[in-house]
């Protein structure tokens, strides 16, 4: 199973005695197919299509216009290769540029950027998650130290503290109406407040 000679059009689009090889072998040793073959595989997924690339540059590529021609001109041709001793060879054979080396050197140059795939977009970070809201303590909470929410409590459900003060106030107000037998009307309603901080200071 021959690889070809230098002028074989596989060797010219610049693949490598393995990669012919192995396409002719696929191919049937057919070099036609063998070069369609490698052809599609070079161009597939993943692959530059320098075809579609160059026909969207030629026209604002800041290039000699007899550059520009010759590059129009490689369009119509399948099996240009894509490195730059092989592409020069083939311009100059196919295009007969033997003895214009500025042209294909210049060629290359405006090809060869065309070969670069275009960057991936950077993935976009995902946004933070917003922190859960802290719940809202009750006022009463954030207001009274914790040694005094049970005081608190207890001077709502009573309606007032109960505290030394209060004591010694009961304790005047209960013998004072012993021993005068009734109280007035403001000491009645002092009293029943006093009894009812009492109790709700024991709960």
């Amino acid at each position: 199973m021959g690889i070809g000679g230098a002028n074989d059009p596989m060797r010219l689009a610049g693949f490598s005695g393995e990669e012919i090889a192995a396409a002719l072998e696929f191919c049937d040793n057919d070099r036609q197919k063998s070069l369609a073959w490698l052809k599609k595989k070079q161009n597939g997924k993943g692959g530059v299509r320098w075809q579609e690339a160059l026909k969207t540059a030629l026209p604002a590529m800041q290039a000699a216009p007899r550059v520009k021609e010759c590059l129009t001109w490689i369009l119509e041709y399948d099996n240009v290769p894509l490195k730059p001793k092989q592409f020069k060879n083939f311009v100059k054979n196919s295009l007969a540029l033997q003895r214009d080396q500025a042209t294909v050197d210049a060629m290359w140059e405006a090809f060869a950027p065309l070969m670069k795939k275009p960057p991936q977009p950077a993935a976009k970070p995902k946004p933070a998650a917003a922190p859960a809201p802290a719940k809202r303590k009750r006022q009463e909470d954030v207001a009274a130290p914790p040694a005094e929410k049970k005081k608190t409590k207890k001077a709502e459900k009573g309606g007032a503290q109960f505290g030394k003060e209060e004591r010694k106030e009961l304790k005047r107000l209960k013998a004072a109406k012993m021993e005068a037998g009734s109280l007035g009307k403001e000491d009645k309603a002092r009293l029943k407040q006093l009894k009812a901080a009492k109790k709700a200071s024991k709960q």
